[in-house]
């Protein structure tokens, strides 16, 4: 769409209203998100305007945040540094943006996270689940991707299933409930996605918003059932 609404080689930019239509509600999704972004003092730095990649990435965030305000009520201001917080069911839910998860460790959502396979490592966003010294995790990633192949999904995916845990030991098994990615472009295929772990979907901020809804539904249980599960295991020790 960038490339249709280019003005050609010599010539001045076209007036908006020469624009395809899809490519300006796209734009003023984005704007609307960084007008939120900053109003909130949340995301600093994340988004420069000319950059794609960056505008999926916080219209993403404001997604996912809406989807959570329809299940969970209106979002509040976190004590922490994540975007967005929830209360349910005795459990504190919070949206980060791009938080860095280092190999030495970082403290999120009331628990030390270490990444295994880099010196960092910064998912486009991540869902936690918190009740008292418990807690659970789940990324959301962004792809404006044109295409994606379902080994490129896992691989993908891998990096955060398995390279991000609760301790900085390689022996002991990763602390990411789940992977979703998002995505402009045809979501393949994964098979099983409740044991791979890894979910896709294909949203934009003109389409696929009604499945973008389910999905962060599907993850969100999941979420929640491995919070669950978690805080069965810490009771046995």
């Amino acid at each position: 769409m960038a490339r249709v609404a280019a003005a050609p080689a010599g010539s001045c930019d076209p007036v908006l209203s020469s624009w395809p239509a899809p490519f300006v509600a796209f734009t003023e999704a984005c704007l609307r998100t960084l007008a939120e972004l900053q109003s909130s003092r949340r995301g600093t730095g994340v988004v420069p305007l000319l950059d794609t990649d960056e505008l999926y990435e916080a219209w993403l965030a404001i997604a996912v945040r809406n989807v959570l305000n329809a299940r969970f009520g209106p979002w509040i201001v976190p004590a922490s540094d994540a975007l967005a917080s929830w209360q349910y069911d005795d459990a504190t839910i919070e949206l980060w943006i791009k938080p860095g998860i280092a190999r030495g460790g970082t403290n999120i959502g009331g628990t030390r996270l270490h990444a295994l396979v880099a010196e960092s490592l910064s998912p486009d966003l991540l869902l936690t689940a918190s009740r008292g010294e418990v807690a659970a995790f789940t990324v959301i990633d962004a792809k404006s991707w044109a295409s994606m192949m379902p080994e490129q999904a896992l691989d993908q995916s891998a990096k955060y299933l398995y390279g991000i845990r609760l301790s900085d030991d390689p022996t002991l098994v990763p602390a990411i409930a789940g992977v979703a990615l998002v995505t402009c472009a045809a979501a393949p295929s994964i098979g099983a996605p409740a044991r791979s772990q890894v979910r896709v979907v294909s949203t934009t901020p003109t389409s696929g918003l009604y499945e973008l809804g389910d999905h962060i539904g599907e993850i969100t249980d999941q979420l929640l059932v491995s919070l669950v599960e978690r805080e069965h295991t810490a009771s046995e020790f």
